[in-house]
């Protein structure tokens, strides 16, 4: 959880949920919540810049854990 400055300016709560699934396999949930007066500013970043440098996260987190679960 996170704020610009003051809390209700720009607050961002981040959160990762992980669920073993019927494979055995585990799903993996991220999530971003963000809420103040100024996030309405933020909209478009947050929905398109925001968005991708998370999956590009998750895509990289998938790689890392994959590679040592193979070893």
């Amino acid at each position: 959880q996170g704020k610009l400055f003051l809390k209700g300016i720009f607050d961002g709560y981040h959160s990762f949920h992980l669920k073993e699934n019927e494979k055995g396999e585990t799903t993996f949930n991220h999530n971003e919540k963000f809420t103040g007066f100024l996030v309405p500013l933020f909209q478009s970043t947050l929905k398109t810049k925001t968005i991708k440098d998370f999956e590009k996260m998750n895509t990289a987190l998938k790689h890392e854990v994959e590679s040592i679960t193979k070893a």
